[in-house]
């Protein structure tokens, strides 16, 4: 039985990449922007959605990078209350039997 080392690494290369830029970003200029919060939020989903994509199908990970963005966002505007946070859990639960 052969094991396939390349794949892993040509899937592991793209979420060290983004670890690396993500906290040179947070260690260089410190996140007091929005702006730059939500780039930092944006790069943290998208590392998520690729670790996801390596073990599963595209659309879960396109499920886990987008509900990573809309709870961290959340967090960092202060709205993640109950409401807020079953809004989300429903939205993630509608576009899941939609993408099934």
């Amino acid at each position: 039985m052969r094991v396939a080392r390349g794949v892993l690494t040509k899937k592991a290369f793209p979420v060290i990449i983004l670890t690396i830029i993500s906290a040179s970003i947070i260690l260089l200029y410190p996140p007091v922007s929005l702006l730059m919060i939500l780039i930092l939020i944006a790069i943290l989903s998208l590392i998520a959605g690729l670790v996801v994509r390596s073990f599963t199908d595209h659309k879960y990970a396109l499920l886990t990078s987008l509900f990573t963005f809309i709870l961290l966002t959340l967090r960092a505007l202060d709205l993640l209350d109950p409401i807020n946070s079953a809004l989300a859990i429903s939205l993630l639960v509608g576009i899941s039997i939609l993408i099934k």
